[in-house]
């Protein structure tokens, strides 16, 4: 069981009752083999509960999937219901994904509209209701995490990145849940494409990230660093995409909590130039950094430059 997972989940209905319900799982093994079971599962009332995820800021790459990490705390229970709110012109659903092993599941339902705005913010236009159930009884408190994922996709957008929230509300059991969360910050369509002339250049997007590291603003930043057809070229625009970036942990290369030109400023220009392996990463990453492995940094950076 420890090596199975949560590959195809089928649609729950929205305003789950407190009480009995019942969800068909299917799950697949790592030899491709597929198994449908259905489980009964109860939904009850409970004291409190803390609904977390991590980070609280995320950078969505142009191409490719991203994923949003949960966990759940609080005191025993089989069962809850959250409402998962996102701004569809912004991220596409791609489904949700999470071990069997951890004894915890996820149901999620079909995307459906926020007609009633149920996250008071008129941003999130859609939703999801995500059903988490404890299998194993006598969980205190119960965990849901260590590889549990929301994932996404960045639509296609004329405008470049933009900052989209993914906010969170308890669903049926809201009444008896203390319901303790944030919004998910997400750059959303980010590439390594600074200026966005639709491609990557150590010697425009290198160099415009290095001299805004460097300390150079205004006419200072941009001077010969823009590529033909450019459509981000203000100095100001620039510089609050950079930020964004760097608040969304896109531009901490080394994951050393700090964003430095001697170390990502180096690891940046070195991966636009087209160095790998350990030219990429000697003498570039910060002491106590996270991701110093050459194959660390080039996995990290390869789908924010397709």
């Amino acid at each position: 069981m420890g090596n199975s997972f949560l590959d195809v989940i089928y649609a729950l209905p929205s305003g789950l009752p407190l009480g009995h319900t019942a969800i068909t799982l299917q799950t697949t093994d790592l030899q491709g083999q597929t198994r449908r079971t259905r489980r009964s599962i109860e939904l009850t009332r409970v004291r409190s509960m803390t609904f977390a995820h991590g980070p609280g800021h995320v950078a969505g790459p142009a191409a490719g999937v991203f994923g949003i990490p949960l966990s759940l705390q609080g005191t025993q229970h089989p069962g809850i219901h959250v409402r998962v709110h996102f701004d569809s012109r912004r991220l596409e659903w791609v489904g949700g994904v999470t071990p069997l092993s951890i004894g915890a599941l996820a149901g999620v339902s079909a995307v459906q509209p926020d007609s009633f705005d149920l996250d008071g913010d008129p941003s999130t236009d859609v939703l999801v209701d995500l059903l988490l159930a404890v299998i194993q009884r006598g969980w205190q408190p119960l965990e849901f995490g260590s590889g549990a994922i929301l994932r996404f996709r960045s639509q296609p957008m004329v405008d470049g990145a933009a900052v989209t929230q993914v906010r969170f509300t308890a669903g049926a059991t809201g009444s008896a849940v203390d319901l303790v969360t944030a919004p998910v910050h997400v750059l959303a369509g980010v590439s390594l494409d600074i200026d966005g002339d639709g491609q990557t250049s150590a010697l425009k997007d290198g160099l415009l990230f290095a001299r805004w590291l460097a300390g150079l603003r205004g006419e200072d930043l941009v001077r010969d660093a823009l590529g033909t057809g450019a459509l981000r070229t203000d100095p100001l625009d620039l510089g609050l995409l950079i930020r964004n970036g760097g608040a969304t942990g896109l531009f901490d290369i080394d994951d050393s909590r700090d964003i430095a030109l001697a170390t990502d400023g180096q690891l940046l220009v070195r991966w636009l130039f087209g160095f790998r392996e350990t030219s990429l990463t000697r003498n570039a990453v910060a002491e106590g950094a996270f991701r110093t492995a050459p194959w660390q940094v080039e996995g990290f950076l390869a789908p924010y430059d397709p």
